[in-house]
């Protein structure tokens, strides 16, 4: 199983994971040749790399993905929670909250 640069669990939600460290590696791209392209300053790049926020901006990630020519599930994605319990239960709390 591959590390993850950042995951950030929501109760029984299911986490995100952002993935940008990957892209960069995979593309061979430093943050700094990323932040002359996007015109995202070096250190809010480095955030996304190394996963230290709690809020994205949706501007900045379609400047990535346009810089490095990838799709935004290359960059982040949601992981939904595992087990049956854990499922079953995820699927009654959304049923409630849909028949309020």
């Amino acid at each position: 199983m591959g590390r993850y640069v950042y995951v950030k669990v929501f109760k029984d939600y299911g986490k995100i994971v952002l993935t940008v460290d990957k892209v960069l590696k995979r593309k061979k791209i430093n943050i700094y040749r990323l932040s002359r392209l996007t015109g995202i300053s070096w250190g809010v790049i480095q955030k996304y790399k190394e996963g230290n926020l709690y809020r994205v901006d949706l501007d900045l990630l379609s400047r990535m993905c346009f810089a490095l020519n990838c799709q935004l599930e290359e960059l982040i994605h949601y992981e939904c929670v595992e087990g049956n319990h854990q499922k079953k239960k995820l699927k009654e709390q959304r049923n409630k909250a849909l028949n309020k």
